[in-house]
């Protein structure tokens, strides 16, 4: 009985709460009323409920609840999308890779020579596809020095071939949406030429630079939303960056009137690739730097991310440009060398990279093969780290080395992700297979770091 009683009293003091609620708000609107309602709903809404009311009191409850209604329906409604302004990018569909014929050489891969650096320039995407250090010696995966067939030193590979994901790759943002945070890799999916008109192959041109070789090439891209793209690299005698110039061309059809253009931002990718020497024993592996300095103090501030992390999270965490500070490099480093791309210190605009991130170029899945179609270049793996199917595509070019994977073999994928081409998921494409017990991801996985511009 008292236990009844005491609920009976809850019920009537919650009852009473609301009620004094509902009064306080009628009586707030009542006293200072607030500005009509242009809505004509909300206006019917109030007199509605004033055909139901007597009295201000009424008056101000109809009125809240008029407000309420109006500010229910304003938080639903969504902002129509804004219209194009330009035809979206194209997807371009993989094609065979150019030929050894149609590279590109800066530099010089011998020893003796006055260059430090022998570069191969690709015209996939205008990109560089490797880098050599033609004074030092490459060392294997035990640290031990490697020879060429004639006993002379390997001149050491820092940056590896690499056809299908070459290095240096601009990508660029949908040019109507000013906030996208996907490029879209048709750049970088297309063969670049030597002009703007796309009818000669890029020459490697020889000049002088205070008394010293200096050779370079120029790439130009398709056009692309109103938009074309030069990237010209070059190489002198004694040095040891290679420096990439890129001019942004706008076309005629990127304007929208003589007060409005369209915005271009682009990304570039980093080097990748860098060997490991001595990966039974080191505790260095693919490391991501990211440096700024402030432009007034010089003030250094460096970001590093250890590949663990990296391959833990799949991906590394994105640094964007401090206030008053210049992004100088994002890169890759490893027990000895790093490869980074660097903004130039004496050009004239040195702030126009917004942020870096550093992302996973390879990766390894271990798991067990559940299906495989080979007629449409795929298979599944039942993932042994999280139990999931995973779908991996292989290139043309790769077929030959998967025709003896079979359903139910257990094994080790080596794989990389493809661009973003406006679909929801991101391809994944296998490149080979390896003894699942005897693969350690932290050897195989590769890192880079992207680079993003402003408009």
């Amino acid at each position: 009985m008292q236990q009844q009683q005491q609920t009976k009293k809850v019920v009537i003091f919650v009852a009473s709460m609301a009620l004094l609620l509902v009064a306080w708000y009628g009586l707030k609107y009542w006293m200072f009323p607030p500005p009509p309602s242009p809505a004509p709903v909300e206006a019917r809404l109030a007199a509605a409920l004033l055909s139901q009311c007597d009295g201000g009191f009424g008056q101000g409850i109809a009125q809240a609840a008029a407000l309420w209604s109006a500010e229910a329906k304003r938080s639903s409604e969504t902002k129509p999308e804004e219209e194009p302004v330009a035809a979206p990018p194209p997807v371009v569909a993989e094609k065979p890779l150019p030929s050894r014929e149609q590279y590109k050489y800066l530099g010089d891969i011998s020893r003796n020579s006055k260059f430090h650096l022998n570069v191969a320039l690709t015209p996939r995407g205008g990109a560089v596809l490797r880098v050599v250090l033609n004074k030092f010696q490459q060392a294997d995966a035990l640290g031990r020095p490697v020879n060429l067939l004639n006993g002379s030193p390997k001149p050491y590979e820092i940056v590896p071939e690499d056809p299908n994901n070459p290095s240096n790759l601009l990508l660029h943002y949908d040019v109507n949406k000013k906030d996208d945070d996907k490029p879209y890799e048709t750049l970088g999916k297309v063969d670049w030429t030597g002009a703007p008109d796309q009818k000669t192959e890029p020459e490697v041109v020889t000049d002088t630079v205070d008394g010293r070789e200096r050779q370079s090439v120029t790439f130009w891209s398709p056009q692309v939303q109103g938009f074309q793209v030069a990237k010209t690299y070059s190489l002198t005698e004694g040095d040891y960056h290679l420096g990439l110039e890129v001019k942004v061309q706008r076309l005629a059809d990127a304007s929208l009137g003589p007060d409005k253009t369209l915005p271009f931002r682009y990304q570039m990718t980093g080097f990748h690739g860098l060997p490991v020497e001595g990966r039974w024993y080191t505790n260095t592996f693919r490391n991501s730097v990211i440096g700024q300095v402030d432009s007034k103090t010089g003030y250094v501030s460096r970001d590093l991310q250890d590949l663990r992390q990296t391959m833990s999270w799949e991906g590394g965490n994105a640094v964007d440009r401090q206030q008053g500070y210049v992004m100088r490099y994002a890169g890759v480093v490893v027990q000895y060398f790093a490869s980074v791309i660097a903004v130039d210190n004496q050009q004239d605009k040195q702030d126009f990279l917004a942020h870096a991130r550093p992302t996973l170029e390879t990766a390894v899945a271990k798991g067990v093969v559940s299906n495989v179609d080979l007629v449409h270049n795929s298979f599944e793996l039942v993932r042994s780290d999280n139990n999931k199917i995973e779908k991996f595509r292989i290139r043309e070019d790769e077929k030959k080395d998967f025709e003896g994977l079979q359903k139910g073999i257990k094994t080790a994928v080596v794989y990389t992700t493809g661009g973003y081409e406006g679909e929801k998921d991101y391809p994944e494409y296998a490149h080979k297979l390896l003894d699942e017990a005897q693969t350690q991801p932290i050897w195989e996985d590769d890192v880079t770091v992207r680079v993003a511009t402003e408009p």
